[in-house]
């Protein structure tokens, strides 16, 4: 699953693109071997038992509000928030420090620093992951687009089979593990973003152009109050998996492990989305590019049908890769086909295994059955950073994040534990085929197996460094 197109095949695109001589057909031909990995995906899925629904496997119930990014636990309490700003960032920094000074393996300064490395793509140039509209995510083109800059006119006939099936390529091509698509459910997108960069910060409204008073907006624009107006129009969403390194995150909690997210999540996830968008802008459309900014990647990748909601509660669950996936997305006004969302049997899985729970070491992942949120759950949520109406397993972000300061990374201990979280060799593919299509009683005998075989325990960091440290 992790084919990528020759070297060879990249330098051709490349040398088209810079040429920007390049038909659909000549673009298509260099994409073809792109063509295998989709088909190896979709035969992979075909083989494990996954269906594909009509309808997500989520529950919405009428009370179900828009979330306001002011209430998320990384942009927006930290930065308003005294009973988490000052707590959080005092104890990261005294805990960082102290770790290193005593060397502690997974948190020494090289570990750290390793981190902040593999994080240098997504905090260039004025990007931030969480901020829409910064840098990489810009909402204007970050050139001339190539229609205006050749002097034609744009694409105005769009075949969307053939578009659709481009876009997948080029998602590929560009960085992602996993493309699919679906069309933008507003309840997903913030009602309001945290701009903590303006002094005093601000909490603006995200709007839409068939809003009273923002009919005139025909491109995503940022008005000087803040508002973000998204035109009708662009109603289309390319959902995108990134899949995270497996034995860097094999040492979560460490700072090796945060360096593995943000390698092979968020640095990926920044040049992929940026690049698809000014692909897209160059055609003549708009795109938004988006990482944990302007809506939740989680139910527009269940949407997408890259996987379902599980227990640990932030994370997707794909066939291939479990949580081991990093989500972003781009929102756009190119006509394109949509995918159908599937099932695998997540939550009668994680009905059954609750390991991520057993060993969240802050305690923040529930026990019990999946809620709509009406009442407090075993671990205390929902809380203001969790919203309520859809029916699933919530978790307590306050203890989450609380945890994060304790070592200042991003834990990950969830992930590593979960029993879906393994490479896509015959035996592990044999035992997803079991976890799908066995009884309660299979599952239940995989979950222990795991155990007794030793998944899911940390790897040292020293022997991810090998020899070197």
């Amino acid at each position: 699953m992790s084919e990528r197109p020759s070297l060879e095949v990249a330098g051709s695109l490349g040398f088209l693109l810079r040429k920007k001589q390049s038909s659909f057909a000549n673009l298509e031909s260099q994409l073809r071997p792109i063509d295998e990995v989709l088909k190896a995906q979709s035969s992979f899925r075909m083989r494990l038992g996954v269906r594909e629904l009509d309808k997500p496997t989520y529950e919405i119930r009428g009370e179900y509000r828009r979330f306001n990014q002011k209430n998320n636990l990384t942009i927006g309490r930290p930065s308003w928030d005294p009973t988490i700003c000052d707590k959080l960032r005092m104890s990261e920094e005294q805990n960082m420090r102290a770790l290193a000074e005593k060397g502690v393996p997974g948190y020494t300064l090289y570990d750290y620093a390793l981190a902040d490395a593999a994080y240098t793509i997504a905090s260039t140039l004025g990007t931030d992951i969480n901020y829409p509209n910064s840098g990489f995510l810009s909402w204007s083109p970050l050139r001339r687009p190539t229609y205006e800059d050749i002097g034609i006119k744009r694409i105005e006939h769009v075949d969307e089979a053939k578009m659709t099936r481009l876009i997948k390529k080029l998602g590929i091509w560009f960085g992602a593990s996993l493309v699919r698509l679906t069309l933008l459910d507003r309840r997903w997108v913030y009602s309001n973003w945290y701009d903590n960069r303006s002094r005093p910060h601000r909490n603006p409204r995200i709007v839409f152009s068939d809003e009273p008073g923002f009919e005139q907006y025909p491109k995503p624009t940022q008005l000087e109050n803040g508002t973000q107006v998204i035109p009708k129009e662009m109603k289309y969403v390319i959902s995108l998996g990134f899949e995270m390194d497996y034995d860097s995150m094999r040492t979560a909690p460490t700072a090796v492990a945060f360096a593995g997210t943000l390698m092979y999540g968020y640095r990926t996830v920044i040049q992929t989305v940026a690049s698809l968008s000014e692909f897209i802008r160059g055609l003549g459309f708009n795109a938004i590019p988006s990482s944990n900014d302007t809506a939740l990647n989680v139910p527009l990748a269940i949407d997408a049908g890259i996987g379902e909601d599980a227990r640990h509660g932030g994370c997707l669950m794909s066939p291939e890769y479990g949580p081991r996936l990093r989500l972003a997305k781009v929102i756009t006004d190119l006509p394109l086909t949509i995918d159908k969302p599937i099932t695998f049997g997540v939550h009668e899985f994680c009905s059954q295994c609750g390991k991520c729970a057993n060993f969240c070491p802050a305690q923040a992942i529930p026990h019990g059955s999946r809620t709509y949120g009406e009442e407090k759950n075993d671990v205390g949520a929902p809380g203001i950073s969790e919203n309520k109406g859809a029916l699933r397993w919530i978790n307590n972000q306050e203890r989450c994040r609380n945890y994060f300061a304790a070592g200042g990374t991003n834990c990950g201990v969830c992930i590593r534990v979960c029993p879906w979280n393994k490479p896509n060799g015959a035996l592990f593919s044999f035992a997803k085929w079991l976890a799908i299509n066995g009884s309660s009683g299979t599952r239940r005998l995989l979950v222990k197996l795991d155990d007794l075989l030793g998944y899911g325990k940390q790897m040292s960091p020293q022997k991810w460094w090998g020899e070197d440290l």
